[in-house]
């Protein structure tokens, strides 16, 4: 693969000079970043995808892509059949018209693909997608130098470590997204200031180096997973794994307005267990869950805390020690989102 991907880099070297050599203002893309004007995506709905199918696909690829590298243009590419075996088998449509809008919220253009002429074998996809061609058509200028001005960072890691196909990543994305805050999807934290930013999430952590300033001089940085967060947050008692029939117990209703009338929420899967300090939310151990006569009255308190919040110079880290992400983006409960 690493021979394939460098000598696809050289070829895309060669054609880079030659065309911007005949044509410097001929625009040159292809599925690959380097020597390239635009960084391109597929948008689809592809029957092989993993459950739960996800719907938010152009509008992350697009916000990813602008908000890391503002210097390409932007090319997401809906892709109308049920995946490349049937090639002439379309999806639903009003998925199709959903994937289009989200590139143009996103900040990109509308892109769809159609294979050979306009005379297709299903012409329903195209007839679902005309209006918002005919929108775009006629708001384009509107459009035009468009630029995320959000104040919230949703962290996609780098390399190996990039957080964006994970169900940690999607579960936010799709919680700021329900809940209209405004947000970048981005690698880019270097140099930070709180005047800018409000809040960086990290899907998975530890913290970055290159955040410390901006936490320092007062940013605020949400972590979650079962990845010790760094050094202000202690020694690490125990990594619960596998974990079911268990809860959070919110010991502070003040810290969720929302949950006055909850005192207890679901959890299951990996739970990073810190030393004991102050917190909100505290963990109730697994339980016995039937038969119905038996079952626990969740009457055992425990110091395991389930949120974590550290002053860090002149700003605040929290980090909640579970996939609290990857629950709501697979189970979709409100509690999770609170």
């Amino acid at each position: 693969r690493g021979f394939i991907f460098n000598s696809a880099v050289e070829v895309a070297k060669t054609f880079e000079d030659l065309i911007h050599k005949k044509r410097p203002g001929a625009l040159f893309m292809t599925y690959i970043d380097q020597h390239t004007d635009a960084l391109v995506s597929e948008a689809d709905f592809y029957k092989w995808r993993p459950l739960p199918q996800w719907i938010y696909t152009a509008s992350e690829q697009v916000n990813s892509a602008l908000n890391t590298r503002p210097d390409k243009a932007i090319f997401d590419l809906v892709m109308p059949y049920q995946e490349m075996r049937y090639r002439f088998a379309t999806t639903a449509g009003p998925g199709l018209r959903a994937l289009l809008y989200q590139n143009l919220a996103q900040g990109a253009f509308p892109a769809f693909v159609v294979l050979g002429t306009m005379d297709q074998p299903d012409k329903t996809a195209l007839k679902a997608v005309r209006p918002v061609f005919q929108f775009y058509d006629k708001y384009k200028k509107e459009y035009v130098g468009q630029k995320n001005d959000s104040r919230v960072i949703l962290y996609t890691g780098q390399g190996q470590s990039s957080n964006r196909y994970t169900d940690d990543y999607r579960g936010f994305y799709r919680l700021l997204s329900e809940l209209h805050i405004p947000f970048k999807s981005t690698n880019l934290i270097a140099n930070l200031k709180p005047s800018d930013i409000d809040l960086v999430i990290l899907p998975q952590g530890p913290v970055p180096d290159a955040l410390l300033s901006y936490v320092k001089a007062g940013g605020a940085v949400l972590v979650t997973g079962t990845r010790h967060p760094g050094p202000a947050f202690g020694e690490i008692v125990k990594l619960w794994e596998n974990t079911t029939s268990s809860y959070m117990r919110i010991m502070d209703h003040s810290m969720f307005p929302s949950l006055r009338d909850t005192d207890v929420i679901f959890w299951e899967g990996s739970f990073l267990e810190l030393e004991p300090t102050a917190t909100p939310l505290t963990l109730i151990p697994p339980g016995q869950f039937g038969p119905p006569d038996k079952v626990s009255a969740l009457a055992e308190k425990t110091d395991k805390p389930g949120l974590i919040i550290k002053p860090v110079g002149t700003g605040r880290v929290a980090f909640v020690g579970w996939h609290i992400g990857d629950l709501y983006y697979r189970f979709s409960n409100d509690k999770h989102r609170a």
